[in-house]
This record gives C-alpha cells, structure tokens and sequence, in this order.
C-alpha cells in the first residue's frame, strides 16, 4: 500500500463522527454524564460550544472543586449562561457539606420552579430560615414528579405546610421537617397527593404538641420512617 494511500486513510479514520450527530443526540449524551463533565465539552469544538446551555439535566455536589464555595460559584454560573427557553427537568443540589446563604436557596427555586422542574433535590445547610414564599411554592408545584428536600437548619427544622396540593408527585422525600395541625386537628398534609407512591422521612417532627401523623393515601405503595429529631 502506497504512503498517499495510508494517509487518507488515518485522516478518514480521525474524523469526528461523535459531533456530527443533531442536537437533541449529543443532549442525550451529555444529560448522562455529571454537569461538569458536560460543561467541558464546550471546549471541544465550535460544534459543542453551546449545547451546555442547554442542558436540561444539572446535577451539582459539594464534592465539585476544592473550595467550600466552588459549587455555589459554579451552579450560578450554570443558571446564569443556560438558555432559559429550555425546561429545567432534573435539578439536584447536595451541598450537605457546607452553609448556602438563604438567597442563594431562594434564587435557585424560583429558578426551578419557574422552568418546570420535575425532579427535584435540594440537600442544604444554612445558618438562618430561607425565604419561606419559594419553599412553599415548591408544595404547590404541578410539574414536580420527584421531591427530596432536606433543608438543615441551625433551629429546629423547615415548617412543613399543612397540606400538599401537588397532584403530578409521585416520590416525595423529606429530612429535618416539622408538621403542623390542620383544620381539624389533624396531621395529615399528604392526602391530596394522590399519584404519590413513595414516601421516606427521616428526622421529622412536629411543630406544636400533636404527635400523630395521619398517612392515608391509596397510591402509596412503598413507605419508610427512620426516627430522631
């Protein structure tokens, strides 16, 4: 074989066949890996350089970079430069590892909510109450499938509503939450879920002296309680 011959043939064989697939593909490809990963292929090529922004899958952890603070950095980042037209699906947050001020909290479920998140983790410190007004719209949400919330304060735990309106739920996780009576002196804020099947709770309470929690729901097929305040 001639040495012309062998070239074309290394140079047929390096083509980038990856980046010649549409956009809604390489989406695919990139929402199965972490988001920083995902991020890193803008420097691939002019072809990847925004697909980023279109991500509808964003996972971040506090295991990102080596400074407490560099997740908070790179998730308002992210959301500041994402396409907002796109829907956001799937956002997870576990920053169990440090303090996220309460605006910060409060900016990123507005954002979600109002991207019509459908699965959502919020896994946060912080050393006051957030803002209570986007945490409760978070319990009327009509877009959320999935839910698990565990706001970890310095007092006694998030004030859970009395009753949840959120018809599309289907998994609802909650830690460090406190219940609170209804109009009849019940607690019983999961009724009117009624596509709900999976509910864990871990640390919960209550916020005033009833201690009986009403679980009545004919979707529930899968339910654990793990004890502790």
């Amino acid at each position: 074989m001639k040495i012309q011959e062998v070239r074309k043939r290394n140079k047929k064989d390096d083509k980038d066949n990856i980046s010649e697939f549409p956009d809604h593909v390489l989406l695919h490809i990139m929402s199965l890996m972490d988001t920083k990963s995902a991020v890193r292929t803008c420097v691939l090529s002019k072809r990847w350089k925004d697909l980023c922004k279109r991500l509808t899958n964003l996972t971040f952890s506090s295991s990102i970079g080596s400074c407490k603070h560099s997740m908070i950095q790179f998730l308002s980042w992210i959301l500041s430069i994402r396409d907002h037209s796109y829907s956001l699906l799937n956002l997870s947050i576990d920053n169990h590892k440090a303090y996220i001020k309460p605006e910060v909290i409060d900016c990123v479920v507005k954002y979600a909510l109002f991207h019509n998140v459908q699965q959502l983790k919020l896994v946060s410190c912080t050393e006051t109450e957030p803002n209570l007004e986007p945490l409760t719209s978070i319990f009327c949400s009509q877009s959320l499938k999935s839910l698990e919330l565990a706001i970890i304060l310095d007092t006694l735990g998030l004030i859970f509503p009395k009753s949840l309106h959120m018809h599309a739920l289907k998994s609802l996780n909650l830690s460090y939450v406190r219940f609170t009576t209804g109009e009849n002196g019940d607690v019983e804020p999961f009724s009117n879920c009624h596509v709900l099947n999976t509910l864990v709770l871990r640390h919960c309470s209550f916020y005033n002296d009833q201690q009986i929690l009403c679980i009545s729901n004919p979707a529930l097929s899968s339910l654990t309680i793990y004890e502790g305040k």
